[in-house]
């Protein structure tokens, strides 16, 4: 279902883990995390586990996301079908990150450009202890908003959907096998659990770009890279 981000979509739905391999996989991500919590090759300010720019270190178990590859196409295809295109498009993505925090391990906010879309599945997720990603407003007037009018941000609901164009930060509720896709260009963070059990989520980009053959009954191409 399409919702609103500060007026950006943002795409929500829910993986089966009886589809993949979910328990080898974390299996193998917790191991590799125990072999070095802190394995952090993108920022020196973050503080988490994940395989960035780093994938092909033989100190660690590679990680097999095959079985992910047709589940990940179906959700794919689905948010793209509910996007209005004028144009014939292609699309493709790329699995390219995962992560492992606890305790008060965190990741500074980021955003994925150049690509289009970004996607986080929650593989690995307690609500009760671990803290979804927060989003943060991609517009600067929600600072005027805090200096100016107290009164009006004191009396919104921040846990309505139609209000997110006054506040600075968002989460997005989630439940383990959650997988929120949204524009790359909205920066995100993983803030600290001040748990010990593993939090782990799967990052994907996704890349739209116009098709310029003419095709008759014309369905969107998908490719994935692995």
């Amino acid at each position: 279902m399409l919702k609103s981000l500060f007026n950006f979509p943002y795409y929500q739905t829910n993986i089966p883990s009886y589809l993949y391999n979910k328990e080898e996989l974390i299996c193998n991500m917790v191991h590799n995390y125990r072999k070095d919590s802190s394995r952090n090759q993108w920022n020196p300010n973050c503080d988490l586990h994940h395989e960035y720019n780093d994938r092909d270190n033989e100190d660690y178990i590679k990680i097999d996301y095959e079985k992910l590859i047709p589940i990940y196409n179906k959700v794919v295809e689905d948010f793209i079908s509910q996007i209005s295109f004028c144009k014939n498009i292609k699309w493709n993505y790329e699995i390219v990150n995962y992560t492992v925090t606890t305790n008060t391990q965190n990741m500074w906010p980021h955003h994925h450009i150049p690509s289009t879309f970004s996607a986080v599945h929650y593989i690995k997720f307690n609500p009760s202890v671990h803290k979804s990603s927060v989003f943060v407003n991609p517009s600067h007037y929600n600072q005027i908003f805090d200096l100016h009018y107290h009164d009006l941000v004191d009396c919104l609901d921040p846990n309505n959907d139609d209000n997110m164009w006054i506040f600075g930060n968002r989460t997005v509720s989630v439940k383990e096998d959650d997988i929120v896709i949204t524009p790359a260009i909205i920066e995100h963070a993983i803030g600290k659990s001040n748990s010990d059990e593993e939090r782990i989520t799967i990052v994907l980009d996704i890349n739209i770009f116009e098709d310029n053959e003419i095709k008759q009954n014309y369905n969107p191409e998908q490719i994935w890279v692995y």
